[in-house]
């Protein structure tokens, strides 16, 4: 405790009865002031108890700042991102400021440790939310082995199931419901109305942004997942080598050589709901997460060519694109094999993939990519013009061409 006030002391010379409330004051000691609350400044009890109030509640004193009236028009609208102060400007939040009462007397505190050498940091923004990503050195080193030698495991990725695994299980997930995929198509119509470089505009922009942040993070959470599940239990995982960019391409016009200016139909519309489709599924960002992980476990990830996967038997390896009847099933045309189509081309993956796997190009590692050809169009038809030319070329006196 701090003692007892001037204005309170026992014997008083002047007392006075306002309403119910009686004050005890010396006639020559002045009014005290008093805070917000209507306690006395002096007391060090009052200021302890609720200057962490004042701080949480008005963020200008846990700044250093005096705390007044906000201006009107100056707030922070709904919506607006706010910009990330740097660290080394002194403040840290409410509460824990150079000037706040319980930072007071001790030392300031450190980061939290993030496991490693810090090598770049990456700040990044989501909606209205700011983000700090650190690429940390944490000495961690690759297996020479996995826990589980010998396992392999063939997926095949598609829209009705997103991961069809060759040992019969599915993995799949709805990201988004009918109610939320009606919603946001509810705010795009409603941000196709306003006006570019309007506040109405900023609104809905955000508003949409953060019904999709939705969806985005349940389809990172659920890749994150099924790479951690497939990288613990199988040493050797076989993707398909799948251009996604070029399967979600848009169909190309084709116009009515009868009428100038007419088009014929094209499939434009069913092509875009397969393309919604496929991308909502995010199968590229599957087959990343997969590797990220592989890296703590020691499985070998590899992509083999997607072709024939879906038509080709497993069985008895006959290519035929009346065995699949459907999208589900897969009914051999001549062995008489019936399987589910998606875990019949997730075998068909896995053993392409484990005669990959077998024979490694000398001087590259097992299962890496192939280097990619640089060789331009240009260059490709001067060989190919050349070699006709050489074939064609009559042959000299006395040397016959082998």
């Amino acid at each position: 405790m701090c003692g007892t006030p001037p204005w309170s002391s026992a014997a008083p010379t002047a007392a006075g009865t306002r309403g119910s409330v009686t004050t005890n004051r010396p006639a020559s000691s002045p009014k005290p002031s008093r805070n917000f609350r209507g306690f006395p400044r002096c007391p060090a009890t009052a200021f302890s108890r609720h200057s962490s109030t004042w701080t949480r509640r008005v963020p200008g004193t846990a700044r250093g700042r005096s705390a007044g009236n906000p201006r009107p028009g100056r707030g922070r609208r709904s919506g607006s991102p706010r910009a990330p102060r740097s660290p080394s400007s002194g403040s840290t939040g409410a509460g824990h400021g150079p000037n706040s009462p319980s930072s007071a007397g001790s030392a300031s505190a450190s980061p939290a440790p993030l496991g490693g050498a810090v090598r770049n940091a990456t700040v990044s923004r989501d909606g209205a939310h700011w983000y700090v990503s650190f690429l940390v050195e944490d000495g961690t080193l690759t297996p020479q082995r996995h826990d589980n030698p010998g396992s392999a495991v063939g997926i095949d990725r598609g829209v009705a199931k997103v991961v069809a695994r060759s040992d019969g299980i599915f993995h799949h997930q709805v990201f988004a419901r009918e109610r939320e995929v009606g919603h946001a198509a509810t705010l795009q119509r409603r941000l196709a109305r306003t006006q570019k470089g309007s506040a109405r505009r900023r609104h809905a922009a955000a508003k949409l942004g953060k019904a999709l942040a939705k969806v985005r993070r349940r389809r990172a959470d659920f890749a994150a997942k099924i790479a951690h599940t497939l990288t613990v239990g199988f040493e050797l995982i076989v993707f398909e080598a799948l251009a996604t960019k070029n399967m979600t391409a848009g169909v190309a016009p084709k116009p009515d050589p009868g009428q100038q200016g007419a088009f014929l139909p094209n499939g434009a519309a069913s092509k875009s709901g397969l393309n919604r489709s496929i991308l909502d599924k995010g199968w590229h960002r599957i087959e990343l997460a997969t590797r990220s992980k592989a890296r703590y476990t020691g499985t070998c990830v590899i992509t083999v060519n997607p072709a024939y996967t879906s038509q080709t038997c497993n069985v008895c390896t006959v290519v035929d694109r009346k065995s699949r009847e459907s999208q589900a099933v897969f009914r051999c045309t001549s062995c008489g094999h019936t399987e589910h189509a998606d875990v019949n081309a997730a075998k068909n993956i896995l053993t392409t993939g484990r005669a990959e796997h077998a024979r490694p190009r000398p001087g590259v590692r097992a299962g890496a990519r192939k280097p990619r050809n640089r060789v331009g169009r240009k260059a490709n038809r001067q060989a190919t013009a050349a070699q006709g030319h050489a074939t064609a070329s009559p042959e000299l006196a006395g040397i016959p061409r082998p």
